[in-house]
């Protein structure tokens, strides 16, 4: 879980143990105390993906990487 920097925002990131499935982030909203958003994240092999909301709580960023189907290097995926 990452908290913002106001302290306004909770996100959760929910990821299977089997890291084959892709995972989910929520962001809750803790001063009207409901959900915001949940996104599906990619498929992360080897590194967890990781989510942070912008300084000023408008923004959600997530980055993984994302295996490449026919071998060789993973693709950086971000998100905004």
């Amino acid at each position: 879980t990452v908290l913002s920097a106001d302290r306004t925002k909770l996100v959760e990131m929910r990821i299977p143990s089997d890291m084959t499935k892709r995972g989910t982030c929520v962001v809750w909203d803790l001063v009207d105390r409901k959900k915001l958003i949940s996104v599906e994240l990619p498929v992360a092999v080897g590194n967890p993906p990781h989510a942070d909301v912008s300084p000023n709580g408008k923004r959600l960023v997530t980055i993984a990487y994302q295996p490449n189907p026919a071998g060789g290097q993973r693709t950086l995926i971000v998100t905004g």
